[in-house]
């Protein structure tokens, strides 16, 4: 089943540059298991790393068995010691779109390929990847679950949100792993970190 975790900043001091190294070893140990993975900034110009104050959290979409097991990978990532406030689990297995396809999918995300995240309402146009969201659990209190996230492409955020209008909120992915971005795995990691260097 695909499960969309939505993972909420700490407020106050971050510890998201305290933490990243271990967050980063954490996630290469389970890169199997991700759809997409990256943090989420409120606006545009987020190198999504440190402890910037335009991140507000990540975004997880897994592919496993159960919500246990997603559970299990999520709650064990060093963020959750400080960097994380909360995490709230949703059932995403009806989400489609363009990304169905493995030829439309991009290599890594970048100055030339943005995505942005609307919750709770599709974007205008076609989504890479959009569908309802059903609440299953949370290791916090959600007073107003999201009933559905869309990923999609555009210029800046102000586009973005153009294109989804009265989505109740739109984040931006300023970077991101996971089989959808063509890094499911570590040689293709290390492809991608070959390229970005080189």
């Amino acid at each position: 089943m695909q499960i969309l975790c939505l993972c909420h900043d700490a407020a106050g001091a971050s510890k998201r540059s305290e933490l990243f190294e271990a967050h980063t070893v954490h996630n290469i140990a389970n890169l199997a298991a991700f759809c997409l993975t990256g943090p989420i900034a409120s606006a545009d110009g987020s190198s999504g790393v440190g402890d910037d104050p335009r991140l507000c959290g990540s975004i997880y979409c897994l592919d496993v068995a159960a919500l246990a097991e997603a559970r299990a990978i999520m709650e064990a990532d060093p963020f959750m010691q400080g960097a994380w406030s909360r995490i709230d689990y949703y059932d995403w297995d009806a989400a489609a779109g363009a990304w169905d396809d493995p030829a439309t999918r991009p290599f890594g995300l970048g100055a030339d390929y943005r995505c942005y995240i609307a919750f709770s309402v599709d974007p205008a146009g076609e989504a890479l990847m959009a569908g309802p969201a059903v609440l299953l659990d949370s290791t916090g209190q959600v007073d107003a679950p999201v009933a559905s996230a869309a990923v999609f492409k555009a210029s800046d955020m102000g586009a973005a949100e153009a294109l989804a209008p009265g989505a109740e909120r739109v984040v931006a992915m300023p970077i991101a792993i996971g089989r959808w971005v063509g890094i499911g795995s570590v040689a293709e990691l290390a492809d991608y970190r070959s390229r970005m260097t080189s």
